[in-house]
């Protein structure tokens, strides 16, 4: 018995001890995306998004952008890489065969995406100028050089490898292009088989399609670093009907030597796709995390007035966007496609915090301000913890002729009579304010005496009874009995009493409304939205109201100078064209109160 229950001892040891270890692994690959001076990307072909989210979390965690290949989304269904990850930020490109009028008739397929952890957002840029939906990228800008980094995915040479050549003369003009401001990166699908040629890790023959490849890589002095004796992992990236190399990660023999990892990732029982996922570490001078907390404090713009505003935060807006307007030849008559309006939004949104900033003064909020403080009890306050520090400084003396124990005193008794006087006038304003409400606005006079009312626990849950008499005390049956209740109270039991007339006359407008709702009688939007129209309702904005979730205030907008307001017309004017509701606006902040 004594022998038996050691062995058993001996085997939850060792559980625990491999326990320990798989969780040490995990936490070792999860820190090492996101440590300073190293950049983890990887690369997967998931055979469309909607049953491979799973798995690219998985890879998301430890990674920190990721190159995405066969999404299989529509055009409008792009947002859905943002709800990935709350971590990270998304830059897709649909394909180009998947027009509006085929959807949910055929679907979804190919298509590129990138992904990029939040914490690089400062170093980020998203390029979206490419028209190209088989290549999506972002500038890394580092210290030293700049990083372009590009999502592939090439046509396989099985349909036709004239397409294939045509694409990668494409690429190539985007490779030659990105190379004069830096060094280039391209992972993903390629559909190219390098065989022996490619490297040691090479085998079998080199398919048409990579011969291609390999003279490309040639021609811009690029290295498939998969192909290199440090790569580890399977020998394939892609099995269906057999095994091939077609996954690859080239990189600018410059910074060949910059790689100091690189893995083709075994396959798992949650990945779904063909693909074999390829992860490649790089050590690069620069690449810092930033962690954006919420700011303890806000913008005072009430402590200053409109003619310092204007000379001061909208000359700063102007000068920035006036550049970004030369440098993205952004005119009224210029087609922005969808990527670019939530380039530009986010960009200018960027413009105008960097600018408010600078020139704004700032305050925190203090939870203990009472509603009635003023400048005058905040000077009183100023002048006792003078005269107190004082007091202490020279022993704290209580004897009735020491004068800085008198000052004390007396700078005590003037704040406590003054705040005393406030209160009460504070008091006697609010009540007047109650009463006259009572008699011109009902709904205002409640809002006040329940304000003044002690709040109650939201979450005490009050017990009801039911149509049988029986008292429910759980949530889920209280919750049933009045959806029960409300479903009767909208579909009243036919009645001799029921209006059956105006119920027609109502479903009858609003079938008139629906069919109406098609027809093009409304020109309102024919006209483009002009500057001097968004100029005009900018001013308008009220001030001191509170800003969305990106701390976007009306103050921002409404100062924000002639460059924004023309930034802010071509943007409605794309919206209107494209039918498209940016990224930006689908999204909201909730404060618990």
């Amino acid at each position: 018995m004594a022998g038996s229950k050691n062995v058993r001892f001996i085997c939850i040891s060792q559980q625990l001890w491999l326990i320990l270890v798989l969780l040490c692994i995990g936490y070792v690959q999860t820190q090492m995306a996101g440590s300073k001076d190293r950049l983890v990307i990887t690369a997967w072909n998931v055979q469309g998004l909607s049953a491979s989210v799973p798995y690219l979390k998985r890879i998301m965690q430890s990674s920190d952008i990721v190159a995405v290949s066969e999404h299989c989304l529509y055009e409008n269904n792009l947002w859905e890489l943002n709800e990935i990850e709350e971590s990270f930020l998304a830059l897709g490109r649909a394909s180009f065969d998947l027009t509006p009028d085929k959807y949910g008739y055929t679907p979804g397929h190919a298509g590129t995406a990138i992904l990029w952890r939040k914490t690089l957002s400062e170093t980020v840029i998203p390029l979206v100028n490419f028209g190209n939906d088989r290549v999506c990228g972002v500038k890394l800008v580092l210290p030293e050089n700049n990083i372009f980094i590009f999502s592939v995915y090439l046509p396989p040479c099985a349909s036709n490898l004239a397409d294939f050549d045509e694409e990668l003369d494409k690429l190539e003009e985007i490779v030659v292009r990105s190379s004069m401001e830096g060094h280039v990166i391209l992972i993903g699908d390629w559909n190219a088989h390098l065989g022996k040629n490619g490297g040691p890790r090479g085998w079998g023959n080199t398919t048409k399609s990579g011969r291609l490849l390999l003279e490309f890589m040639a021609r811009n002095s690029l290295i498939a670093t998969d192909m290199d004796d440090m790569c580890t992992g399977p020998l394939h990236t892609f099995q269906w009907q057999g095994s091939s190399q077609i996954d690859h990660c080239l990189v600018s023999r410059a910074i060949a030597n910059n790689v100091c990892n690189c893995e083709v990732i075994d396959d798992e029982l949650i990945n779904t796709s063909y693909h074999l996922p390829l992860r490649v570490t790089l050590k690069l001078e620069g690449v810092t995390h930033k962690v954006k907390s919420t700011p303890s404090w806000r913008l005072a713009w009430h402590k200053v007035d409109q003619s310092y505003i204007c000379n001061n935060y909208t000359p700063e807006v102007d000068k920035n966007l006036d550049s970004f307007l030369s440098c993205q030849s952004l005119n009224e008559n210029r087609l922005l496609n969808n990527d670019e309006i939530d380039y530009i939004i986010n960009y200018s949104a960027a413009v105008l915090h960097n600018a408010s900033e600078k020139t704004i003064p700032k305050t925190k909020f203090s939870k203990g301000l009472k509603s009635y403080w003023d400048p005058e009890l905040t000077q009183l306050v100023k002048r006792k913890n003078a005269v107190f520090k004082a007091w202490k400084k020279a022993g704290k003396p209580r004897s009735n002729d020491n004068s800085l124990w008198l000052q004390y005193k007396q700078a005590k008794r003037e704040f406590r009579c003054a705040q005393r006087r406030h209160e009460y006038m504070h008091e006697m304003n609010e009540q007047e304010r109650i009463v006259q409400s009572q008699e011109i606005d009902q709904r205002y006079f409640w809002k006040l005496v329940n304000k003044s009312r002690k709040v109650q626990n939201v979450s005490d849950i009050h017990p009801i009874v039911n149509d049988s008499g029986q008292v429910l005390h759980e949530q889920a049956e209280i919750c049933s009995e009045w959806y029960s209740y409300f479903s009767n109270l909208a579909s009243p039991d036919s009645s001799e009493e029921y209006d059956y007339d105006f119920k027609n006359t109502v479903e009858y407008e609003l079938t008139d409304i629906h069919l109406n709702s098609y027809s093009d009688h409304d020109k309102i939007l024919d006209e483009p939205i002009t500057h001097d129209e968004v100029q005009n309702a900018c001013m308008k904005l009220k001030s001191n109201k509170a800003g969305g979730w990106d701390n976007i205030s009306h103050e921002h907008v409404k100062y924000g100078g002639s460059n924004l307001h023309l930034i802010m017309s071509i943007i409605f004017n794309a919206i209107v064209r494209n039918e498209y509701i940016p990224t930006n606006c689908g999204y909201s902040s909730f404060q618990r109160r």
